[in-house]
């Protein structure tokens, strides 16, 4: 791109933004009014109280989504030709959809069907998936957006998301920011998993800082978003090794439009549940505690790597049974305990508990 089309793009773009963020602070007005209307006429005698709390919890939901973005109302555009159109869609991604009068979508959101686009499409020919069945077309041009106080910054064309031009500035950022922020740089290995169907159970492993907590919040702003008749917020449960972490994620749900998602300790979540700790070295103290309390019929455990084998081997020798028993353990542990004769990883720690138990890996 030339001098002189970098400049009319500018002037469009900046254009766009203004105006989106017009209309967002026009539909904020409109549902604050909206929610004062509702509260001023109300009528007890004739009007369902019920319905009017739900309406006003609506119109104050939209009120604080579009606040919380106004800043930055979206971080991406995509432009994408269906097979059949003539001309291209300029679509863009954002946190939060932004409507012109309920008609024309100024913005999507991300979580969208079209918006995965973004995510896993590489610029010509592309796919995706919505309600209507599978929509195929040419993804043209994939852009990104640097935009803070409603001001826009720069913006880039990219094939990837994983870009390093498009990384830099969140990677300076504060790690606040930086988390909140993440939603732009969502690689397509990491898509696949927050949009992820419903009912398959998913297990993310990964070192420290590898984006696990990153997949998790946004799978749940994901699932809140798609399955929002089955799902409410407080379905949800986070449980988190210590308050520090949930400190830190504390405004990220809320941030992507997820209010009031429940997020414990494993220590408060114990005594919320009638649960009890019991804290020391677990291989000299599991076996001494199950002597003396009742064997629970169900028991799940994440194994560290270095004692995994052990503390299954001795639930084995020493009789212990449960009527259901989930261990997530590390790659290679699960494959020594599901190895066959004649494979590598075969052992008598595979006889034992293929003896014991009916194993599978999921």
């Amino acid at each position: 791109m030339n001098e002189e089309d970098q400049r009319k793009e500018t002037t469009q773009e900046k254009k766009y933004l203004k105006e989106t963020i017009g209309i967002m602070k026009q539909i904020i007005q409109q549902s604050e009014e909206t929610i004062r209307k509702l509260y001023k006429e109300f009528d007890p005698k004739s009007e369902d109280p019920y319905l009017i709390e739900h309406l006003t919890g609506v119109y104050a939901k939209k009120s604080r989504d579009l606040s919380r973005t106004l800043d930055t109302p979206y971080f991406a555009r995509i432009d994408f030709r269906e097979d059949g159109d003539l001309d291209d869609k300029e679509i863009y991604i954002g946190k939060c959809s932004v409507s012109k009068d309920n008609a024309k979508l100024q913005v999507i959101d991300w979580r969208t069907p079209v918006a995965s686009l973004y995510y896993d499409g590489r610029l010509g020919e592309v796919s995706y998936k919505s309600p209507a069945g599978k929509i195929k077309g040419n993804l043209n041009r994939k852009r990104v957006y640097d935009i803070q106080k409603g001001e826009l910054r720069s913006f880039s064309d990219v094939d990837i998301t994983t870009n390093d031009e498009l990384l830099k500035p969140y990677l300076s950022a504060s790690a606040d920011n930086r988390l909140k922020n993440i939603i732009s740089t969502i690689q397509a290995e990491q898509n696949r998993i927050i949009r992820a169907k419903l009912n398959r159970p998913i297990i993310v492993q990964g070192v420290a800082g590898s984006g696990k907590t990153t997949v998790a919040l946004h799978r749940i702003a994901y699932l809140a978003y798609a399955y929002e008749k089955e799902l409410k917020p407080q379905d949800f449960l986070i449980i988190a090794p210590n308050k520090f972490f949930l400190d830190y994620i504390s405004a990220i749900l809320p941030d992507l439009g997820v209010d009031d998602v429940t997020q414990l300790t494993f220590e408060d979540f114990a005594k919320k549940d009638k649960f009890f700790l019991v804290e020391g070295d677990v291989l000299k103290t599991w076996k001494n505690h199950l002597e003396k309390t009742k064997i629970p019929d169900r028991f799940f455990g994440n194994l560290p790597y270095n004692i995994a084998a052990t503390i299954i081997a001795d639930t084995i020798e020493n009789n212990v049974r449960f009527e259901r028993c989930v261990f997530t353990v590390q790659k290679e542990v699960a494959q020594r305990m599901t190895a066959k004769p004649g494979q590598s990883d075969y052992s008598s720690f595979s006889v034992l508990c293929q003896w014991a138990y009916d194993l599978q890996n999921v």
